[in-house]
């Protein structure tokens, strides 16, 4: 198993995390509101990314999504976190959402 480690800045991890718990929708869309791309190597990369939904639609939420040289070739279940682990069982990948401040820390 590979473990990649996605650093995000602080900050939009919390107003992700925020969204996400609302259950509200930024403006009854389903856009992506916000995205982060993890490099895996040899082609693949992992975005992990919060969509608006309004409540009718199930409100806000998450997932990650696998790319091979661009062409999607996984997705996880759709969640209602951010940080944490992200698992590509079949690819052997394991993704691990942290936020971090400007300095580094995290």
């Amino acid at each position: 198993m590979r473990n990649v480690l996605l650093v995000v800045p602080q900050h939009q991890l919390e107003d992700a995390e925020a969204h996400l718990s609302s259950g509200e929708s930024f403006d009854g869309g389903e856009d992506c509101v916000y995205r982060w791309t993890a490099d895996c190597g040899n082609g693949i990369e992992v975005d992990v990314k919060v969509v608006d939904a309004d409540k009718e639609n199930g409100g806000p939420w998450s997932e990650a999504v696998m790319f091979e040289h661009g062409s999607e070739i996984d997705c996880t279940d759709v969640g209602e976190d951010v940080r944490g682990e992200w698992l590509f069982e079949d690819e052997g990948i394991t993704i691990t959402v942290i936020g971090s401040d400007e300095d580094g820390a995290s």
